[in-house]
């Protein structure tokens, strides 16, 4: 049976710096992201806590390199549409309750967004 933590956790590059951390996402498989979920990301924690994470909802994976649709470092700033920024080594899948505070924020920026914009 696997490990709980190695099926939650992921680690995005080949560098290990941990043995307890489960191999590489870009080696065969090793992590299988899911559409239009939300995952955390982080450089150094392999637990990816919220504060200190990049949020972002997966839209694709080409040539080994992970696209999201949205994503916010602090659930206030948003960018959309983008490649995964560099030096990103691990992820988790996010609760259901840190997706429902994203997409509640993400909601409250559009609105902002949309009180800005000149119709």
């Amino acid at each position: 049976m696997k490990n709980p933590e190695s099926v939650k956790h992921g680690l995005l590059s080949s560098r290990r710096s941990m043995p307890s951390i489960p191999a590489p996402i870009h080696r065969a498989a090793a992590y299988h992201f899911e559409y239009g979920e939300l995952y955390l990301f982080h450089r150094h924690s392999a637990c990816c806590p919220a504060c200190g994470s990049l949020w972002g909802i997966f839209d694709k994976r080409v040539n080994g390199r992970i696209y999201l649709e949205t994503s916010s470092p602090n659930l206030r700033d948003f960018r959309k549409w983008h490649l995964l920024p560099q030096g990103y080594r691990y992820c988790r899948r996010a609760s259901r309750r840190e997706l429902r505070d994203y997409i509640a924020s993400l909601v409250y920026s559009e609105c902002r967004t949309a009180e800005k914009t000149p119709h």
